[in-house]
């Protein structure tokens, strides 16, 4: 029991530094794509504070996910795409990543808060059948990476307190 448990924090360990170094910001969202688990550099990335009314970011997001602490939990990514024609590609990704095993990627843009948009590329992999909703329902890992824009660019310099511990409670939900 006592080695799995190590085994279990060297693989965690090791999750926890690929995040870090492979994507800008991340969630967990279930394939209609509500946000479950939001890291913080994900909302820093759209412009947000973890207290920010999402609704007042888009008025196509109905949910108002803005209770403290709360961040984009709850909100559906999808709306906060730039454009309707850019929320219509979200939708066809997600359900491209809910219907495959094979890690998915997609450059999308992001409206932030504030004005002006984020360009980035999303890779999605469907989660394990075991992260899978108690209701049958997929879950999904999004990584994104910002590529360009001054929003992107003024992310990329800028830190985001509590990213580490998020994605610690991440990977004890993966292993």
């Amino acid at each position: 029991a006592e080695l799995q448990l190590c085994q279990a924090e060297a693989c965690r360990g090791a999750f926890n530094a690929m995040l870090d170094t492979v994507f800008d910001a991340s969630c967990v969202c279930d394939a209609s794509g509500t946000v479950l688990s939001p890291t913080p550099h994900l909302e820093q990335l759209l412009g947000l504070a973890p207290s920010t009314p999402t609704e007042d970011l888009c008025a196509k997001t109905a949910t108002l996910a803005g209770a403290e602490g709360m961040g984009l939990r709850g909100a559906d990514i999808t709306a906060l795409a730039a454009t309707p024609n850019e929320v219509d590609r979200a939708r066809d990704f997600l359900s491209a990543v809910k219907g495959s095993r094979i890690a998915q990627r997609i450059p999308l843009s992001f409206r932030v808060q504030g004005g002006g948009d984020v360009e980035v590329v999303v890779s999605g992999i469907r989660m394990a059948s075991g992260a899978d909703d108690h209701d049958g329902g997929a879950r999904l890992f999004l990584g994104f990476q910002a590529i360009d824009g001054a929003a992107g660019l003024a992310y990329r310099g800028a830190t985001a307190p509590g990213a580490a511990a998020w994605n610690g409670e991440l990977a004890e939900k993966l292993v």
